[in-house]
């Protein structure tokens, strides 16, 4: 038997004591709430501890029973609400229950026994309330399993009905070249008239004989005057009887197999209107010797032109028509009248005969920036080599509120039809990057970024809008400073040591030694990096680099060398004065450098034409997807397994609610019998139907029991579904973010020109390996003053691509 709790906020503890020992000596867990100040606050806890009941007087520490039950209500709805009072409250307490506010009450000094009663009745509602709210989460769950199953089945109708219908097209389809193939296969077929007659089914006889030769030379007759309609021939009909009585069929063997053919289609009831049939064929060559189609380059327009004058009558609507067709010009031909006066005109001048309808083809988007994105130079080179950035010539600055830039949107095109019915497909237009970052504000409709502080303004090569306040750091980067993570422009007067991280958008510095960088924008470091690992979105000026890796977005120029390093480019990379030494280079723009490898150290590799920092970055966003994606799955599989359980679980509650339901109607049914069997005295049956009733009663409890730790147990399953999907949707955050960053990167993989090219200012070490989209090649020797570059190459045979190498000079 579960036992119910009971929470009692009497103002006189010496009633609350008698109330919790008369509840207590009952089966009840009470216990009694101590006064405070803030006495409502105690009553959220109610709701998780589940109490049935709670006891209270008309006035708690000064709160009305009203609106101390209202609050009661508020976090328990199904807690019982008891109010006691003394007897000289009796109008107060009929205002009580007539307010509906309570559920019992009681006046004191009160008999235990009615305390019980009141007690029992309302511990009787709560199990109810409790029991018919179960079953209504119950009938809720089990109403949306039953509409996911409909929707289901109704989703799984439309594909069915969807793939009926692409199988019936299909089907006729097939139907259709069979019957073509059918025809096509009875118009190569040599046919006798022997054949022809055992085809027909004529009796031998004389008289059958005639009969049919007179219904097919009225059949012939009848063919040949369709065909010949119009044209001049050289036969006349009136010798075709001659021909066949004389049986001199081998003077005219293809006109009589024509005519053969054409009377078995005839007769089986075939369309004379294929293209099959000679005639038809030899028709349309006959006319192309009189006038030209010519069909626009665009497809979209066909016209008629006469190259020389045809006999009367060769040449007529019905001829034009058919001639359309044949060439299976079938979209927009002008009408039958115009056709008409163009054939009935002297002169007849070339004349437009179909016109389709042109596609409109579609607008790219375009953005406008209101300030200079390329303000920069290269910085001022300074006796010792090093880069002096501070004179780089004017830099705007944007005060609050400007407009910074503004996108007009793309206009979607309209495909058109072409004079064969083909559709003209137009492409979507391209929607370039356009996203207001730190410092700025997008308008309602996403077209126009306004700067929302004063500052320099920035985009970078992933299309984000910027304005950045400046931070000026006169040291070093070291442990004084820590790490910089600033949104906005970074000078660093000294250098970046070890250890230290630098996040931001630009960075101007004077040496980084060991640092790592990550930058949206520019990074301009006056004598060089060693030791350090740069993300650049923007373009990168440095003196040398010595053992470092560089993933940037932009153009890399380097002064003196490069030794060591491994550097992976969106833009150019341009060494023209300086020295490429044992590293790996990859530059979707091509290189330029002076020199290439020593033959001491280890052969340099230049990639060219490959934007290998998006590939990078691609593979790096799809690993985190597809590990997404695995998860995912794995939480919709552990969800579906869950969910297998609740719906077991609600065939167990429903089979236990059941069980309870039956002993309660057989206990009143027993119940009903016991006065009759006391006053008949038969002590023997009486003893039957009370063990029954016991029987009976802890039946009913032991249901009720089960009920009871099924809806937990199912609460439980329930809050693990509910824990499960959240991972679920974090994930789908996760995947969101990625699409959006893998649109970001296709966009990038479109910007800047890929140039498959190695220029060499002096010399490019022998064994250097060199590596386009195409082609690749390691050195032979060693070359000067060169240009290599990816071709296509044409032998007439195929084409394939080769690195060339040219001469500079």
């Amino acid at each position: 038997m579960k036992i119910l709790k009971a929470l009692i906020f009497l103002e006189d503890q010496e009633v609350s004591q008698s109330v919790k020992k008369v509840l207590c000596s009952s089966g009840w867990d009470a216990s009694i709430e101590n006064h405070s100040a803030d006495i409502l606050s105690k009553i959220k806890p109610i709701s998780n501890a589940m109490f049935s009941l709670t006891i209270s007087g008309l006035m708690v520490n000064g709160t009305s029973y009203m609106e101390f039950n209202k609050t009661v209500e508020k976090f328990s709805p199904f807690t019982q609400r008891m109010v006691i009072a003394s007897k000289e409250e009796n109008k107060e307490l009929i205002n009580a229950i007539n307010s509906g506010n309570i559920h019992a009450c009681v006046t004191y000094p009160f008999l235990d026994k009615d305390l019980i009663s009141q007690a029992e009745t309302c511990k009787l509602n709560f199990e109810r309330e409790t029991i018919n709210q179960q079953f209504k989460r119950l009938i809720s769950r089990q109403n949306k399993q039953l509409f996911s199953t409909a929707k289901k089945f109704k989703t799984k109708e439309k594909q069915s009905k969807r793939l009926i219908t692409r199988k019936k097209a299909k089907l006729a389809s097939l139907r259709a070249k069979k019957r073509q193939a059918d025809d096509d296969a009875r118009l190569n077929v040599n046919i006798s008239l022997e054949q022809y007659i055992s085809h027909k089914g004529t009796a031998l006889q004389q008289d059958s004989y005639l009969q049919e030769f007179i219904i097919v030379k009225s059949e012939i007759d009848n063919l040949i005057h369709s065909f010949t309609s119009g044209f001049s021939n050289d036969f006349e009909l009136a010798e075709l009887d001659s021909i066949l009585k004389q049986n001199r069929e081998t003077e005219f063997p293809d006109l009589i197999d024509s005519i053969k053919k054409c009377s078995l289609i005839h007769s089986l009831g075939m369309d004379l209107s294929t293209e099959s049939p000679g005639m038809l064929k030899s028709m349309q060559n006959h006319l192309d010797d009189y006038i030209d189609l010519i069909i626009s380059e665009d497809k979209v327009t066909a016209q008629l032109i006469l190259k020389k004058e045809m006999s009367n009558g060769l040449f007529d609507l019905s001829v034009v028509l058919e001639y359309l067709r044949h060439y299976k010009i079938s979209y927009g031909i002008v009408e039958d009248d115009k056709i008409q006066q163009w054939l009935n005109s002297i002169e007849k001048e070339p004349f437009i005969i179909a016109v389709g309808k042109a596609p409109v083809y579609s607008k790219e988007a375009h953005i406008e920036y209101m300030f200079s994105d390329d303000y920069q130079k290269s910085g001022k080179l300074n006796k010792d080599g090093s880069i002096d950035f501070r004179d780089r010539g004017d830099v705007p600055y944007i005060e609050k509120g400007n407009l910074l830039a503004k996108k007009i949107p793309p206009e979607k095109g309209i495909s058109g039809i072409n004079v064969f019915s083909d559709e003209i497909l137009v492409n979507a237009p391209s929607d370039p990057l356009f996203t207001a970052g730190f410092g700025t504000v997008a308008s309602e409709d996403g077209s126009l970024i306004f700067s929302a502080q004063t500052g320099q303004p920035h985009v970078d090569i992933m299309g984000v809008v910027t304005i950045n306040p400046e931070m000026v750091i006169e040291g070093d980067v070291d442990y004084n400073t820590g790490n910089i993570n600033f949104n906005g422009n970074v000078i660093v007067r000294g250098a970046i040591r070890d250890g230290f991280h630098v996040k931001g958008n630009s960075l101007t510095v004077n040496e980084i030694d060991g640092g790592t960088i990550d930058l949206t924008g520019d990074l301009n470091v006056s004598n060089g990096m060693t030791n350090t690992t740069i993300i650049a979105v923007g373009n990168i000026y440095t003196k040398f680099i010595n053992n470092c890796t560089i993933l940037g977005f932009g153009t890399f120029t380097v002064l003196k060398e490069i030794i060591d390093s491994t550097i992976i480019l969106g833009g150019r990379c341009d060494i023209s004065s300086g020295h490429i030494i044992a590293s790996n280079v990859s530059a979707k723009g091509g290189i330029q450098a002076r020199n290439v490898g020593t033959i001491s150290s280890r052969a340099p590799v230049l990639r060219v034409g490959f934007n290998d920092h998006i590939k990078k970055l691609e593979d790096e966003n799809n690993e985190i997807l597809d590990e997404s994606l695995q998860k995912i799955k794995e939480y919709k599989n552990n969800i579906n397994m869950l969910t297998e359980k609740t719906t077991e679980l609600h065939q167990r509650i429903s089979e236990q609610a059941f069980e309870q339901d039956r002993a309660i109607v057989d206990i009143r049914k027993y119940k009903k019998n016991i006065p009759e069997l006391k006053a008949s005295g038969n002590t023997e049956s009486l003893q039957r139907v009370i063990s029954s009733l016991k029987s009976l009663k802890n039946k009913e409890t032991q249901a009720e029991i089960e009920v009871n730790r099924l809806f937990e147990r199912q609460d439980q399953v329930e809050t693990k579904i509910e824990k499960i999907s959240d991972h679920i949707n974090d994930q789908e955050k996760k995947n969101i973010k990625c699409m959006k960053q893998k649109k970001k990167l296709e966009e990038c993989m479109k910007i800047g020109t890929s140039d498959p090219v190695v220029i060499i200012g002096q010399t490019i070490t022998q064994g250097t390996k060199i590596v386009s989209k195409e082609a690749s090649l390691i050195l032979k020797e060693t070359l000067t003053r060169s240009t290599i570059r990816e071709t296509m190459i044409s032998d007439g045979i195929l084409d394939y691509y080769k690195l060339q190498i040219s001469s500079n000079t």
